[in-house]
């Protein structure tokens, strides 16, 4: 089971979408480092390690923070990680070629800007509450909230 503590605060969407994020960032992160140190260059390091990190990233959050499983969504999810990924590509090589960092440094510098234009993102275009597809439904809650006691 799950100590009190740690059950009150998942409950919170906020907590998990901290939670999940720190676990999607470690996943995304680790997988580019290794594309890295197995020789391959940054900027497809990086685009590859985006596009497996994406397809974890919709499972993890849209289960874990938003009870949601619709796959419908992934359309929503790619379109914001379509836009993401340029906007990463451009601060990785501003970090890189303009300020002279390595493509890991750099890496971990572009995560603060991505990380938040993609929380944004999710919060009210992906994963947004609507009659259709019923995000955040009660019974999705009570099913979560009774795994943790």
């Amino acid at each position: 089971m799950v100590p009190e503590g740690l059950s009150s605060l998942w409950r919170f969407a906020f907590s998990r979408f901290v939670a999940v994020g720190l676990l999607n960032t470690v996943f995304g992160y680790s997988f580019y480092a290794l594309l890295i140190l197995l020789g391959i260059p940054r900027l497809v390091a990086v685009t590859i390690a985006k596009i497996v990190g994406t397809l974890f990233n919709f499972r993890t959050t849209g289960v874990l923070v938003f009870y949601n499983r619709d796959n419908r969504r992934l359309w929503r999810f790619l379109a914001v990680y379509g836009l993401g990924c340029p906007l990463n590509v451009a601060l990785l090589e501003f970090w890189c070629r303009l300020v002279g960092t390595g493509p890991l440094v750099g890496q971990a510098l572009c995560l603060p800007v991505v990380v938040l234009f993609t929380f944004l993102m999710m919060k009210t275009f992906v994963f947004r509450q609507d009659s259709t597809h019923g995000a955040d439904a009660p019974e999705a809650h009570q099913r979560h909230n009774a795994l943790l006691q």
